[in-house]
């Protein structure tokens, strides 16, 4: 909650390169709103004469929207999709299409399998792929020059993916499906 009329939202968002925080700022009487990503403001209405509506942002590609309904009197609904998909199913997709895996405490690695790009800390990084007997794997280097590989493989269901860094292989992150 917020001062006075003021009410506040907040979602957390995942992408490739980093989970995002969305905040809204919404004057219940005023109709005031203001949009944070991350703390900094992107966007903001200081008064509108209707308490409700759809805002529309981008994070990114992703085109976001913060809906604003009314439940009851002077009582409101906060809900954000993203591509046109309720947050939860979004995340979900998310969850099924990014791979990630935390080698260390300052490093966090992230493939995304749709776009195949792979991201260190944040920060698309170049890689070479090359295929192999049992299925294909993409070398690139995290911070402080260390190569590190990502196999793909597939068994009897579905593709596994592995990170191999040192010849070690670092087990991913479990996301609930």
């Amino acid at each position: 909650m917020g001062k006075g009329d003021s009410y506040i939202a907040r979602w957390n968002v995942p992408l490739p390169d980093k989970v995002y925080v969305v905040e809204l700022e919404h004057g219940s009487i005023s109709g005031k709103r203001v949009i944070r990503l991350d703390g900094e403001e992107i966007y903001r209405k200081d008064w509108m004469f209707r308490l409700v509506g759809t805002d529309i942002f981008y994070i990114g590609e992703n085109e976001c929207a913060i809906n604003i309904d009314s439940i009851k009197g002077l009582k409101f609904r906060y809900t954000l999709t993203m591509n046109g998909k309720p947050l939860e199913a979004f995340t979900d997709i998310q969850n099924k299409v990014l791979k990630t895996w935390c080698p260390s405490d300052d490093t966090v690695v992230v493939l995304d399998t749709q776009k195949i790009e792979i991201y260190v800390n944040g920060n698309a990084v170049e890689m070479e792929s090359e295929f192999t007997e049992e299925g294909s794997e993409m070398r690139f280097f995290l911070t402080k020059g260390r190569e590190a590989t990502i196999k793909i493989v597939q068994d009897d269901k579905e593709l596994q993916y592995y990170l191999k860094i040192d010849k070690q292989i670092i087990p991913p992150i479990i996301t609930s499906d």
